[in-house]
This record gives structure tokens, sequence and C-alpha cells, in this order.
């Protein structure tokens, strides 16, 4: 899990349907953002047709 994500506000966290947080936003010099490894592939799958091709035919 990562460290200090109780600390984050509610707007910031993301959560699925069972509570488990899948994007996270941190704002700031030392910000960024994570999200579950299936959101990404996902993403991943929208920005890239060679990749969704890729995918597909796994």
């Amino acid at each position: 899990m990562i460290a200090g994500i109780d600390d984050l506000s509610s707007d910031k966290v993301v959560k699925g349907a069972n509570g488990a947080p899948i994007l996270i936003t941190i704002s700031g010099n030392e910000g960024g953002t994570w999200m579950h490894r299936w959101l990404a592939i996902d993403f991943a799958i929208w920005l890239d047709l060679d990749f969704k091709i890729w995918v597909i035919l796994l």
C-alpha cells in the first residue's frame, strides 16, 4: 500500500467498489499520480491502438 494514504483528503483519492484506492493525485513539488495497475492498463489501451491489439491477441 502507499505510505501516508490516510493523510490524503477524499477529493484526491478515487476508491473502487471495495474501498481500495484506484487513483491518487498528490499536488506540489513532490506530487504525482498513482493508479491501480488495471486502470493503468485500460488507460494505456485507450492511448495506443497497437497496445490494444496486442492485449486482445494475447
